[in-house]
C-alpha cells in the first residue's frame, strides 16, 4: 500500500514538472518589416498559434489543403487572443504561407513540418522609417551664373566675355563715411549688369573693420571685399554690381 501511494506522489510530481515546464515556454518573437518571409518548423501534431501584436490577421494565403486553419474569432473568451491563427500543417514538404493584417502589413512564413510540440509565433510589425525627401537643388538662373562670373572676373583683374573693362586713372576720391574715401578705379560694362571696383583709402588714424553691410545699397546686387580690416593710412579693394543703368 505505501509502495502505490509513493509511485501516485512521483507520478503527480513529475507531471507538475512537465506541466510547469510547459507553461514556461515563452513564444518566438519575430520582428518583421513589411513584406519580409522566414523559415519556421511547425508542429504536424499539434496546432500552432501565430499573432501580431497590436493587430489581427485577416487573411491567411496558401495552397489548397495544405493546412488545417482555425481562427481564434469564433473560439468562447477568444477576446484575448483576437486576430490569432492556429496552423497544423498536413504536408511533408516546405510550403509558404501568406498573411495579411488588419493593419495591411504582409508577411509569410516557409514552413516545414517537424514532430515537435505545437508553438507560438508572436509578430511584431517594425514601422518602416521615413525616408527623408531630398529636396531638388535649386536651378541657377542664367543672370546668377553672369553674376558670379563677374564678380570673379573683377576680384581677378581679368576679362569677361560680353562686357567692355574701362580703366579710371583721373577718377577724385570721394568721402564716403568718416575716415573713408572711395575712388571709382574700373568699370566693366555688360549688356544687363556693370561693375565697378572701388579703392577704399582709411583717412583715420584707427583701424577700420569693412563688410558688405557698410557698403549696401538698394542698387547693389552683389559686393565683395578684398580685406576685413583696413589699417591707418592703408588701401582696400570694394567691388560691386549693379544693373545696366546702375552708376555703381
Amino acid at each position: 500500500m505505501r509502495s502505490l501511494k509513493l509511485k501516485v506522489v512521483c507520478a503527480l510530481l513529475i507531471s507538475l514538472s512537465v506541466v510547469s515546464a510547459t507553461a514556461g515556454i515563452k513564444p518566438s518573437v519575430t520582428r518583421f518589416e513589411e513584406g519580409e518571409s522566414f523559415d519556421v518548423a511547425l508542429s504536424k501534431f499539434n496546432y500552432n498559434r501565430v499573432f501580431v501584436v497590436g493587430e489581427s490577421i485577416s487573411r491567411v494565403r496558401i495552397p489548397e489543403g495544405t493546412f488545417i486553419i482555425d481562427k481564434s474569432e469564433g473560439e468562447e473568451g477568444a477576446s484575448a487572443h483576437t486576430g490569432s491563427v492556429y496552423l497544423k500543417p498536413l504536408f511533408d514538404t516546405e510550403v509558404t504561407a501568406y498573411f495579411t493584417t488588419s493593419l495591411g502589413h504582409h508577411f509569410s512564413l516557409r514552413v516545414s513540418p517537424d514532430e515537435s510540440a505545437g508553438k507560438t509565433l508572436e509578430m511584431v510589425s517594425i514601422k518602416p522609417q521615413r525616408i527623408k525627401r531630398q529636396l531638388r537643388p535649386k536651378k541657377v538662373s542664367r543672370h546668377d551664373v553672369r553674376l558670379k562670373a563677374l564678380m570673379r572676373a573683377m576680384m581677378g583683374q581679368g576679362r569677361i566675355k560680353g562686357f567692355v573693362r574701362k580703366t579710371h586713372l583721373h577718377e577724385k576720391p570721394f568721402a564716403f563715411k568718416k575716415g573713408l574715401e572711395l575712388m571709382l578705379r574700373e568699370r566693366y560694362q555688360g549688356q544687363d549688369l556693370t561693375g565697378y571696383i572701388y579703392r577704399i583709402h582709411n583717412t583715420s588714424k584707427e583701424a577700420i573693420s569693412l563688410s558688405n553691410k557698410v557698403f549696401a545699397n538698394p542698387q547693389a546686387l552683389s559686393l565683395a571685399l578684398s580685406t576685413q580690416v583696413i589699417k591707418p593710412g592703408e588701401y582696400s579693394w570694394l567691388y560691386s554690381i549693379g544693373g545696366r543703368t546702375d552708376v555703381g
